[in-house]
């Protein structure tokens, strides 16, 4: 589905994951659907849908982190 599909998540960083969730929306044409996020996800679906916020409706932090603006991983 991505361009990335089927290779190791160690070989990727965040940008990578984002790009991957972007692809994917773009890639079926998803529209109005809803990431949900767990740990270290909160930070993909985040960047994914400051991306592609026409294709975001909204967003599930499940015992994520939930970044604020300006934020990396490293600083929630």
């Amino acid at each position: 589905m991505s361009v990335n599909a089927g290779t190791c998540c160690t070989h990727g960083h965040l940008d990578t994951h984002i790009q991957d969730v972007v692809a994917a929306l773009d890639g079926e044409d998803v529209r109005d659907t809803v990431l949900v996020g767990h740990s270290y996800g909160g930070m993909v679906i985040t960047g994914a849908a400051d991306r592609a916020p026409d294709r975001v409706g909204s967003l599930v932090y499940l015992d994520a982190v939930v970044p604020a603006g300006g934020d990396s991983c490293w600083s929630c």
